[in-house]
């Protein structure tokens, strides 16, 4: 096989590559959440996440959280991210850990129910810190400066970057209560 078919070859199975995320991720931009007000509220935090992820192009995470979105839009139960499924600092694992147990209290004990729209936003914001702690561990990542003080957390979004942590210790102690 010479060198152009092999570089052929390559762009066509990237292209299916791209074709499979994205019909995740436009299936996702389209989706209606069913079942409880829990489902439709996370159906529609995971796909303000997904927004946030294809605006940076970060194709491969925008089509892990869509299919967990979709998920959700089908009234599936979708938990919290585990914490050990990823590759995040040693430093981050132990709050992250303790954050996730404590949300997961908080959702079991009524916060599904009782405020289905702040306990959507607090999982998804923790599936977002998740996901900021392992790009923190990224060598091409880590070389940058996280803890910039110019950064304002009070962005609009509360899936921009770095900001995902904050929000989610917010809307934590919101569904506490």
């Amino acid at each position: 096989m010479t060198d152009m078919h092999l570089k052929l070859c390559g762009a066509i199975a990237g292209l299916f590559l791209l074709v499979g995320c994205t019909s995740n991720i436009q299936e996702m931009k389209a989706a209606e959440g069913t079942g409880s007000p829990y489902a439709k509220a996370l159906t529609v935090e995971y796909k303000a996440f997904v927004v946030e992820l294809t605006n940076a192009y970060d194709w491969s995470h925008a089509d892990y959280f869509a299919k967990k979105g979709l998920d959700a839009a089908h009234g599936q139960v979708v938990p919290p991210e585990e914490v050990a499924n990823w590759n995040v600092m040693d430093q981050s694992k132990d709050d992250l850990i303790a954050a996730r147990q404590s949300l997961i209290a908080a959702l079991d004990g009524g916060a599904r129910d009782s405020k289905p729209d702040l306990a959507a936003k607090a999982q998804v914001r923790f599936d977002c810190w998740v996901l900021d702690a392992f790009e923190g561990n990224l060598p091409h990542v880590s070389t940058y400066t996280y803890e910039d003080s110019s950064y304002d957390t009070s962005h609009a979004n509360p899936y921009a970057v770095f900001a995902c942590k904050t929000a989610f210790q917010s809307d934590l102690a919101k569904i506490q209560k």
